[in-house]
């Protein structure tokens, strides 16, 4: 038995997984290969850094979204942003606080980044009622991620901001459009 070894030579370029394949071959001394283990495969593991980090676009951090109303859908976007690393699929969970499930179409998913996508979003959408609310304030955030792959620290949270809708404070009108005084009735 013969050990071949094969060194990996570091770099300064990021990059994830590489593979590539040895073949046995004869040599001119007439010696068989083994047909099944004559061929292997080598992997080169990816850089720690391979995955990226991924936050919300500063953009995003301030999101300002409202009940649907006239062409206005309700929803909203909230951009992430990876790198510098984006080799391989990750997955990123993210929810939003206080829980309010009477809000917002979702409260909580992932999202998929395939591999070397640094930029992906999520949409998010207000529920329609007709419950009078005040302006709100809820919290984004990415709560965990493809293991490897690192949230920012800096760049976890966003703060979502439900307007006010349906008239919290009630509708106000005159109930005359126009009216007449003179100053001799002291009004």
């Amino acid at each position: 038995m013969k050990t071949l070894v094969i060194r990996a030579l570091a770099d300064t370029t990021l990059e994830g997984d590489e593979h590539f394949t040895v073949r046995l071959f004869p040599a001119g001394s007439g010696a068989v290969i083994d047909p099944l283990n004559g061929i292997a495969t080598i992997t080169i593991r990816a850089d720690k850094a391979a995955l990226g980090i991924i936050g919300i676009e500063e953009a995003s951090r301030n999101i300002l979204i409202g009940e649907p109303q006239g062409d206005y859908n309700g929803s909203a976007v909230v951009s992430l942003v990876r790198g510098p690393g984006v080799f391989g699929e990750v997955l990123v969970y993210w929810n939003i606080t206080p829980a309010a499930i009477s809000q917002f179409e979702e409260i909580s998913g992932t999202v998929t980044m395939r591999d070397r996508q640094s930029a992906a979003t999520i949409t998010l959408k207000a529920l329609d009622d007709e419950l009078p609310e005040e302006r709100r304030e809820f919290q984004l955030t990415l709560t965990s991620a493809t293991s490897g792959l690192e949230i920012s620290p800096i760049a976890k949270h966003a703060r979502i901001i439900m307007a006010a809708s349906d008239n919290p404070y009630g509708r106000f009108s005159f109930t005359q459009h126009q009216i007449m005084a003179s100053e001799e009735e002291g009004m």
